[in-house]
């Protein structure tokens, strides 16, 4: 349930086998007799869907729907409960991701961020790779986990999305990638200044995560005013 919604010729759409897991409902059959009635009763609806087929673990075909952000609305706008509410917003955030995604791919300056901000990752990558050697030296024996450590506090100090992997930075826009860019080289240079000064290696990360969070409020404060 990674995936809840995908693009497909620059377009960006979920499946009613997908509504179908994460809401639980009694089976497949009664989403797509929901779809039929809803595109039956009104020609406008069409559009929304579109009929395609999925090959299941015995290699049988069945009918499935491909729908956009508003025939996914429409489909479960009658879902009630705690449960449904929670997955409708995990549906909306994925649609708004993947459709950031689309928007960053037509930008050509995002682009050229996206690109530089790779160059940027790695310098960071490889630095806090010399770091967990160096405190493995100093006996830390949890020091790789800086990898993960670090990358969540830059996140998490930039208010951006968490999540296991890169994939988030193709849906962060031009502002937030040049944002995340500076918080990582300032932490790619506070590193090596704290291992050329021969500091303890949990000095080192508190000197890293002072010099992003001071980034991240100058940050606020801007926006404040």
């Amino acid at each position: 349930m990674d995936n809840l919604v995908s693009i497909k010729n620059g377009k960006v759409f979920t499946t009613s086998m997908q509504v179908f897991e994460a809401f639980d409902e009694k089976s497949h059959r009664n989403i797509l007799k929901k779809i039929d009635r809803m595109t039956a009763q009104n020609g406008a609806v069409l559009k929304m869907f579109k009929e395609t087929t999925y090959t299941n673990s015995q290699n049988r075909n069945f009918r499935m729907f491909e729908m956009n952000r508003d025939g996914f609305a429409l489909l479960v706008m009658s879902f009630t409960g705690e449960k449904a509410l929670e997955w409708k917003l995990k549906f909306i955030e994925a649609f708004n991701l993947m459709e950031q995604k689309l928007l960053n791919q037509s930008n050509v300056q995002w682009l050229e961020a996206r690109e530089q901000g790779k160059i940027v990752r790695k310098e960071e990558t490889d630095t806090i790779k010399d770091f967990v050697e160096y405190a493995t030296k100093q006996g830390s024996r949890n020091a790789k986990m800086y990898y993960a450590n670090i990358t969540k506090m830059e996140y998490k100090a930039l208010e951006l999305i968490q999540q296991k992997d890169e994939k988030i930075r193709d849906s962060l826009n031009i502002v937030q990638l040049n944002q995340l860019f500076i918080a990582e080289k300032l932490c790619t240079q506070a590193i090596k200044q704290g291992m050329e000064d021969n500091l303890h290696y949990k000095e080192i990360y508190i000197y890293a995560k002072d010099a992003i969070l001071n980034y991240a409020d100058s940050i606020k404060m801007i926006r404040l005013h």
